[in-house]
């Protein structure tokens, strides 16, 4: 029920401890075996959706151009006399930069892997309490609430907050069972195909 249909995804598990999963370009998904052990059903299946979310909107391959557009920039000025003062300030708003969108890719994975994983039958509150075995696992302080923008990732906290606003916002959305797409409380049938719309889950 991805919005990204040109691709056979592929899932695979990986040996290690800690709860993380990562997607790769062309819809390559692995799972740390940790990860897989801990969480229940709902659990997996939003995490495995929140990584089809990455794959769906192509953060990964954005992020590549974007740093290959950099690397280009960077040598031309390297060939045009920049100082190596220069490249280093460069690299380091370049980097502040690029962790803002990555946090913000993060979120966006979020909410699609809430709405997939909604579509697909499951718990989208699987979502939230993965959150919270994250923060049994990692705490948050105060530093990681102050430096939240040297992040590449939301704060968990953050994101549980905007993944229940987003779960409220699902439960009153309909979806069409042929084609996947979402209409309002009121609507009835789908636009594309005619079929009878199908009502939030849970």
């Amino acid at each position: 029920m991805s919005d990204r249909q040109d691709l056979r995804y592929q899932f695979g598990v990986i040996r290690e401890k800690d709860l993380n999963a990562f997607a790769l370009p062309g819809g390559t998904i692995y799972v740390h075996s940790a990860l897989a052990e801990r969480a229940d059903e709902d659990e997996l299946a939003a995490v495995l959706a929140h990584e089809v979310g990455h794959v769906a909107a192509r953060h990964a391959a954005k992020h590549l151009q974007a740093d290959l557009g950099f690397t280009l920039l960077a040598q031309i000025a390297q060939a045009a006399g920049a100082g190596p003062e220069s490249g280093k300030l460069a690299n380091s708003i370049y980097g502040l930069i690029r962790n803002g969108y990555s946090r913000r890719d993060e979120l966006e994975a979020d909410r699609l892997g809430l709405k997939y994983a909604l579509r697909a039958g499951y718990n989208p509150e699987g979502m939230l309490t993965f959150f919270q075995k994250m923060l049994e696992e990692r705490p948050e302080d105060r530093m990681d609430q102050a430096m939240v923008w040297q992040r590449t990732h939301p704060l968990t906290s953050d994101r549980i907050a905007e993944a229940r606003k987003e779960i409220e916002r699902l439960r009153t959305t309909k979806f069409c069972p042929a084609c996947g797409a979402s209409y309002g409380p009121h609507d009835r049938f789908c636009t594309k195909d005619g079929a009878a719309l199908k009502e939030k889950a849970g």
